[in-house]
């Protein structure tokens, strides 16, 4: 063994120790607070690697499930069935739940601030903060759009389709902001 313990063998097993040993000190230090902003291409980053906790949603060019709601719901009960809930502008549609086969739905108010209620049938109608008002329909198809007086870049697009032959309603539902 002496005679292979030569200069040249003792300094490239040391830079070995040293170059593995550095590599692994650097994995062990280092961290996301070190690297620059933006330096790590997407190319780099493993998939799946990332959550919704990283990802900044509104900056995806795509919906948030949390902007889309829908529901269905019998006309002939007497218990109202949750058609939407929309934590946006604190809006809770509902079918009205008085057993009838009116084309009614219940706006229920659930934020502090005053909602304004257009849609494609009639008038324009205001639901003050907390208040709930039932619309009846007098087509199919009924289209709302419920909006935040406050802050008019809070709305709801709703679509109704009221079913005859089922006595049910359907409502989709999109947010906005």
């Amino acid at each position: 063994m002496r005679a292979r313990l030569t200069y040249a063998n003792v300094v490239s097993t040391l830079c070995l120790f040293i170059l593995l040993g550095g590599g692994a000190y650097a994995a062990g230090t280092i961290d996301g607070a070190d690297l620059k902003a933006r330096s790590v291409p997407a190319t780099k980053i493993k998939r799946d690697a990332l959550t919704g906790a990283e990802i900044k949603e509104s900056t995806l060019p795509f919906l948030r499930a949390s902007r889309v709601a829908s529901g269905l719901g019998a006309l002939t009960t007497t218990v109202a069935d949750t058609l939407i809930t929309s934590p946006t502008i604190g809006l809770k549609v509902t079918t009205d739940g008085d057993a009838d086969t009116a084309w009614t739905l219940r706006f229920i108010n659930q934020s502090s601030d005053r909602l304004l209620v257009s849609r494609s049938s009639g008038p324009l109608a205001g639901l003050e903060a907390g208040a709930s008002a039932t619309l009846d329909s007098t087509s199919s198809v009924e289209t709302f759009v419920i909006r935040s007086q406050e802050d008019q870049a809070k709305a709801v697009m709703l679509i109704c389709g009221f079913e005859t032959f089922t006595d049910t309603v359907t409502c989709a539902g999109l947010a906005t902001a």
